[in-house]
């Protein structure tokens, strides 16, 4: 997509009115329409970074599709690095995907699955992808019952084999996960574990979660099992399941 030449441009991307923008800046549709109409003029941009940021939640609540690394290039241009990297993070608004790619184990915490793919699916799509995505990553699944674990195999393992070559993934189920927040664990039995937390935009990075003392909660859960082939264990699941 082409890059953003203005702060005109930049509403029409993210799917908003000026009169929309007022409303969501807290001012007064006079100056943002007299701003925005300087602009043409070469007056410097009208919106800041910050606002950029709360323009961009407001398109997202709207369910605007927007291409993000357009506005953050936008921002980045005018703004400047650091404050395009604020942008990026602040409250996880516009946070990418966690890079497991040095990870050895990950354990996934997912309650509720089945109210997960109903009200969330583009994140239910991304922990069923885990596995595949991060072969000869392991990876364990946590949930709070024999029903969401089942769901979760299902989900999980799939009919297609043929995507599992060096892909694990094994399950665990107990009530008292229902404590726990939707969260990833990235090497969950290490000094210092990463911890992700799902948000709306998705999992982001929760240093003052601390990890280790979740995993050393969920590691008294597990059963020591062997990891069934996927396959076999995929029809297994769907009979479990009904």
């Amino acid at each position: 997509m082409a890059e953003i030449a203005s702060d005109r441009e930049l509403l029409a991307r993210l799917g908003l009115t000026e009169a929309q923008a007022a409303d969501f800046l807290d001012r007064s549709r006079q100056a943002v329409n007299a701003a925005l109409s300087a602009e043409s003029g070469g007056r410097k941009r009208y919106f800041r970074a910050a606002d950029v940021l709360v323009l961009r939640l407001a398109a997202r609540q709207l369910g605007t599709h927007v291409d993000d690394e357009a506005i953050l290039d936008y921002v980045r241009h005018h703004h400047g690095a650091r404050a395009a990297e604020r942008v990026r993070t602040a409250f996880g608004a516009l946070a990418t995907p966690p890079d497991f790619s040095g990870a050895k184990e990950l354990w996934v915490v997912v309650p509720d699955v089945i109210a997960l793919r109903q009200e969330s699916p583009e994140h239910a799509e991304f922990l069923k992808q885990l596995p595949v995505a991060h072969p000869g990553v392991g990876v364990r699944y946590f949930s709070t019952s024999s029903i969401q674990e089942n769901v979760l195999r299902v989900m999980v393992l799939g009919p297609d084999k043929t995507k599992w070559e060096g892909a694990t993934a094994q399950f665990t189920s107990d009530s008292m996960i229902g404590a726990q927040p939707p969260m990833l664990i990235a090497n969950p039995l290490e000094a210092e574990p990463e911890t992700f937390v799902l948000m709306p935009p998705g999992f982001v990075r929760a240093p003052l979660i601390k990890g280790g003392l979740v995993a050393g909660y969920l590691l008294s859960l597990i059963k020591t099992l062997p990891v069934a082939a996927p396959a076999d264990d995929a029809v297994a699941a769907k009979k479990a399941a009904g």
